[in-house]
């Protein structure tokens, strides 16, 4: 069962037909790369830019958290994602994006167990919502501009199915 957070999420990829392009492997990648752009935003001083990549970093964590649910049955309810970002630390945010950054490098390893992934996840999971925390940003609100902003490059009628970049539609 989905939650209210995640439905929005759930549907723009359903419209687009883009669930069936999620795996474990590309959301790690993606996780990954969009932890390594949110560093680099911070390193320059760019609050847009972060708040821009704090929801790329939130769609790709709520991606794997969907993708294990459908295979596990098992997946984050409101009320645990509420407690996680209530209960996260605030701290230093380039080092908490250098941790996270290096968590999920460990993500993309392909012979990594199921349960060292997991905790991988709930560790980058962690440091995500301290840095939010620690930058004062809502995180439902940067996954909203980031779906409003994805939508507006990739509207329904001409991305639906595809795995194309919007320049190339």
């Amino acid at each position: 069962m989905l939650s209210r957070i995640k439905a929005p999420l759930a549907v723009f990829l359903e419209e687009r037909d883009w669930l069936r392009f999620n795996s474990r492997k590309s959301l790690s990648k993606t996780l990954f790369i969009e932890c390594g752009e949110l560093s680099d935003d911070l390193h320059a001083g760019s609050i847009e830019g972060q708040k821009e990549e704090a929801g790329d970093v939130y769609s790709a964590l709520l991606q794997l958290d969907m993708l294990r649910e459908k295979e596990t049955g098992e997946s984050f309810d409101d009320r645990r994602l509420a407690e996680m970002f209530e209960e996260a630390k605030k701290g230093d945010a380039l080092a908490l994006t250098d941790a996270l950054l290096i968590q999920s490098s460990k993500m993309v390893d392909p012979d990594i167990g199921e349960g060292d992934y997991y905790g991988l996840f709930l560790r980058c999971m962690d440091l995500y919502a301290s840095y939010m925390k620690t930058m004062g940003f809502d995180p439902l609100a940067c996954l909203n501009d980031k779906l409003k902003k994805t939508a507006a490059h990739y509207p329904v009628e001409k991305c639906k199915g595809k795995a194309t970049k919007y320049t190339e539609l």
